[in-house]
């Protein structure tokens, strides 16, 4: 069974020809191996109580409220499998009482390092104008995002560049936290190796949400004790981004744009495209109408995947502007968008989910140091982690975006305290062997 664990984890980090799908793919296989272990009696499930049981319950009963009583009950109810992507975390949790989760994080660490590694390989390849001599390689499968990869070098792996960064964020983290505990060279070495791949595939991505996660995360890693250590990784983060003309640009097109709309006429912002045609000011509009449709429904929202209708519904309404070309239907902040779609419980089941795995992080840390699954490197890593991953989630939709909220899930999964009470010892020592228990 850990093969397949392992695989699936795998998947969830990387896996080029089948892109987006490789998530659901990795979800399915493990669902599969594990109800053929349970029939065929090789595999027993702990069917224990967890920290997530509460939260996905809310989650569940306010996404079904909302689908029932908002604008399109048929096409809410039609999207109930994007829902219970937190069936990974319990099945990694139940399957086996929870023995195989050191395969399902060293997975993942394998899965994200090629990633990272391929988005170094791939930006190095672009930047040589030799994309054309490796098409079935270095050429992104879906045909919209091939600019990302042929102009400009911006390292995306197989999927959007902001997905990638969101995928190898974590990786980086704990890449981190492992560098800062490691207790010999060769630890070291590793570690920084780990750490610097890391670091420059979040670079390469120009992808300014990570960006922000991971200056919150080594904000957290600053609480460690020999976070001396950090001070030259800090510094060459500081000094690639200061001379790195895309951070420079993004910056000064932020100031300019909040001027600007700021400044601007009624009319001029009735044609918004008019005013600049940058990422950074189309989020304003996207996060301005979200709020306004969320004002307009307080208690259960427009429903599940009807936001795009609602501010159809409500265009020329005052505090509406038109919405950029190809924006419809995202409010490019998970929090206004479940707070538009499924009112103030939305907004509150959401975050139930984003604080129970911080709590079980920090008391997971106030385990014995030298004891159990996962080691301590691991466990301020995933802090870091579930720290930061609220914040970028203010700026975009990661936790309803397949692979990095199976993610989330899996490195829930890894913290001993999101088990209440294990009846098979979840937090005794488990001496796997295996990745993150050393």
């Amino acid at each position: 069974m850990d093969p397949v664990v392992s695989l699936a984890a795998f998947l969830t980090g990387f896996f080029p020809p089948l892109s987006v799908a490789a998530a659901y793919v990795s979800f399915f296989l493990f669902l599969a191996a594990a109800a053929t272990a349970q029939a065929r009696g090789k595999e027993n499930f702990t069917f224990s109580r967890t920290r997530f049981d509460v939260p996905a319950l809310l989650f569940l009963a306010v996404w079904a409220l909302s689908s029932a009583f908002g604008m399109d009950p048929a096409k809410s109810f039609g999207k109930f499998g994007g829902q219970i992507r937190f069936s990974f975390f319990f099945l990694l949790v139940w399957a086996g009482g929870g023995r195989h989760r050191p395969a399902a994080l060293k997975g993942y660490l394998w899965g994200a390092g090629i990633a990272a590694a391929y988005g170094l390989l791939q930006t190095l390849v672009s930047a040589l104008g030799l994309p054309g001599k490796f098409p079935s390689l270095f050429v992104d499968a879906s045909v919209a995002y091939n600019r990302f990869t042929l102009v400009g070098g911006r390292a995306h792996g197989s999927v959007h560049p902001l997905t990638y960064a969101e995928i190898v964020l974590p990786f980086f983290l704990l890449g981190t936290a492992y560098f800062l505990e490691a207790k010999d060279h060769r630890s070291l070495r590793k570690g920084l190796v780990w750490l610097l791949t890391a670091e420059g595939a979040l670079l390469l991505s120009q992808s300014r949400g990570p960006w922000i996660g991971a200056g919150i995360g080594l904000g957290v890693l600053m609480f460690h004790p020999k976070r001396l250590r950090l001070i030259p990784p800090i510094l060459l983060v500081g000094l690639s981004l200061m001379l790195h003309p895309v951070s420079r640009h993004k910056a000064l097109t932020l100031l300019r744009d909040v001027k600007q709309i700021s400044s601007a006429e009624p009319a001029q912002r009735a044609n918004f495209d008019e005013v600049t045609d940058d990422s950074t000011s189309h989020r304003l509009v996207l996060w301005n109408n979200s709020f306004q449709v969320a004002r307009r429904n307080v208690w259960l929202g427009v429903g599940p995947g009807c936001l795009k209708e609602a501010v159809d519904l409500h265009r020329g309404d005052k505090g509406f502007m038109p919405n950029p070309r190809g924006k419809d239907g995202d409010a490019h902040s998970q929090y206004l968008h479940h707070l538009a779609e499924r009112g103030i419980p939305g907004l509150a089941a959401i975050l139930f989910f984003m604080a129970v795995p911080i709590v079980a992080a920090f008391r997971s840390l106030r385990r014995p140091a030298d004891e159990g699954f996962p080691a301590r490197w691991a466990c301020w890593g995933l802090l870091a982690f579930f720290i930061a991953f609220p914040v970028i989630n203010v700026t975009e939709r990661v936790f309803d975006t397949v692979e990095p909220a199976m993610i989330f899930f899996l490195l829930a999964s890894i913290l001993p305290a999101m088990k209440i009470n294990p009846p098979g010892g979840f937090d005794r020592p488990e001496r796997s062997g295996g990745v993150g228990s050393s």
